[in-house]
């Protein structure tokens, strides 16, 4: 994602926002996925940038995040790209307990896990590495 924000920003003016209790650990934990406490944190983010509305691009839990913002505010909202968001779509169990299985082996298991959620893609080393760390953390 990291090279991606790159590439855009040399065109686009790019925000990168961590979401409540993510990596950055902007608070102690996540509030309920289900309630408007995210819509109303974006409302803040994006009243303290001085925008009216912009473009989302999520990934994951960023992409369910945007998707849900759309439906709460579609006036805010001009664009959007989601790359496998979560909470869409049928959910595979094997992945589950495939990662149950593996995730206590540390990162190989991680790794493993990763590769068998993507159908046996391999993402690129820096992806890896970014989805490592949002795992660890996450």
């Amino acid at each position: 994602m990291v090279r991606q924000i790159e590439g855009l920003s040399q065109r686009l003016r790019v925000h990168a926002v961590d979401v409540i209790g993510e990596a950055g650990l902007s608070a102690p934990a996540r509030p309920p996925l289900g309630s408007p406490a995210y819509a109303e944190w974006l409302d803040d983010v994006l009243d303290a940038l001085g925008l009216d509305a912009a473009a989302f691009l999520g990934v994951s839990l960023g992409g369910w995040l945007a998707l849900d913002y759309a439906v709460r505010r579609p006036r805010r909202v001009n664009r959007l790209a989601l790359l496998a968001p979560s909470g869409v779509g049928r959910r595979r169990l094997r992945v589950l307990l495939v990662a149950v299985a593996l995730l206590p082996f540390g990162d190989a298991g991680l790794r493993r896990t990763m590769r068998f959620a993507l159908g046996g893609a391999v993402p690129d080393r820096e992806l890896g590495e970014f989805a490592l760390l949002a795992a660890r953390d996450g």
